[in-house]
């Protein structure tokens, strides 16, 4: 079993690449998504932004930062 287990984390992380990214901290609905499709390896937070080193899928990359694009055009 634990084989298996290592087999298929293997192939389930194969197509996530580190990527780092500044959210401002007031987007907790930001940064909770990004924890919840991705695996955060590593944050800093400063007095505004959360600075963050996270493994995420390209496809995933690409909603976060398409949300992001439709808040800032909302004025969030």
């Amino acid at each position: 079993m634990p084989d298996l287990l290592t087999a298929i984390d293997r192939v389930l992380s194969a197509n996530l690449r580190p990527v780092d990214l500044t959210v401002d901290l007031a987007d907790g609905a930001g940064l909770a998504w990004l924890y919840d499709h991705g695996q955060v390896l590593e944050r800093r937070d400063d007095e505004r932004v959360a600075h963050v080193r996270v493994r995420l899928a390209a496809a995933d990359l690409t909603r976060f930062r398409s949300r992001r694009a439709r808040a800032r055009a909302a004025g969030h």
